[in-house]
């Protein structure tokens, strides 16, 4: 199992629905520098055995 965090959300969602496009990706990738910051976050889970 891992968790990664998706997007760094400074803004509630209603701000963030204000952003352009390229501050959306400038998060996204602020996310994949700073692990463990993801406001939002999913789990990959793989069957015992699969890798």
């Amino acid at each position: 199992m891992g968790r990664e965090g998706i997007l760094l959300k400074p803004l509630p969602n209603a701000g963030m629905a204000r952003l352009g496009s390229a501050l959306i990706e400038a998060y996204d990738s602020l996310a994949e520098a700073m692990p463990g910051h993801g406001a939002m976050t999913y789990f990959r889970f793989r069957k015992p055995g699969h890798g």
